[in-house]
C-alpha cells in the first residue's frame, strides 16, 4: 500500500502529530487580554507585534511589541468575537472564533496590520481553546470544544484557507493550551 504523504493518518505526521500536541498543548485567548501573533525572534528581519481587542466596542489595536509597548501599527473595528490565535503558515494569519460557531481568517501584513478575510466557515462546535502552532513551514490550529472534549487540529494553508483537519474526542477538558518549541539534543529525534 503506498503511502499518501497529505493524509495525516500515514507516514512522518503520525508521529508529529503526538509531539506536536504535547509541545503545543494549551493556550487559549481570552479578547479582554492581549494577543501576541507568535513570531520566531531569532532573525534580525523578525519582529513581534501585540493584537488588542476591547470586546464592549469591538475595536482593536495593533502596536509593536518588544521591551515595551511600541508605536500604534493598525486599529480599526472587527465584528464580535471571542478567540484568537495567531499563524504562521507562509505568513501570518489571525485566526478568530466567536460564540456562535463562526470562524475567519485574516491576513497580517509584514508590518502587523490586519488585512483581509481570506476564509469564513461556520463549524459544528464552538472551541472555548484555541491556539496556532508550525510544524516545518506548515501552520495548524489546535482548539477543544469544554462542553463534549472534542478537540482538532486544522491545516491552515498559505492561501489563508482551512485545509486538512484531525478530530476526536478527549477523557478530559482543556482550559488552556501553550505552544512551547523545544530544541532537542544532537541525535535526538523524540522526547
Amino acid at each position: 500500500m503506498k503511502t499518501n504523504p497529505n493524509n495525516c493518518n500515514s507516514g512522518p505526521w503520525r508521529k508529529l502529530m503526538p509531539i506536536a500536541l504535547v509541545v503545543t498543548l494549551l493556550s487559549s485567548c481570552n479578547p479582554d487580554e492581549p494577543i501576541i501573533i507568535p513570531a520566531d525572534n531569532t532573525g534580525t528581519n523578525r519582529k513581534l507585534v501585540l493584537f488588542r481587542y476591547e470586546n464592549y466596542n469591538s475595536t482593536y489595536k495593533v502596536n509593536k511589541l518588544g521591551t515595551s509597548i511600541g508605536d500604534l501599527v493598525d486599529e480599526g473595528i472587527l465584528p464580535e468575537w471571542k478567540y484568537a490565535t495567531g499563524v504562521e503558515a507562509g505568513r501570518k494569519w489571525l485566526v478568530l472564533h466567536d460564540d456562535d460557531k463562526e470562524f475567519r481568517i485574516r491576513k497580517v501584513y509584514s508590518n502587523g496590520a490586519l488585512g483581509d478575510i481570506t476564509c469564513n466557515q461556520k463549524w459544528n462546535s464552538n472551541y472555548e481553546t484555541l491556539v496556532g502552532f508550525h510544524v516545518g513551514d506548515k501552520g495548524f490550529i489546535f482548539g477543544q470544544d469544554s462542553y463534549d472534549r472534542k478537540w482538532f487540529i486544522q491545516q491552515i494553508m498559505p492561501d489563508g484557507v482551512f485545509g486538512m483537519d484531525i478530530s476526536m474526542p478527549w477523557r478530559d477538558s482543556i482550559l488552556m493550551a501553550i505552544p512551547i518549541s523545544m530544541v532537542l539534543p544532537p541525535n535526538k529525534v523524540d522526547f
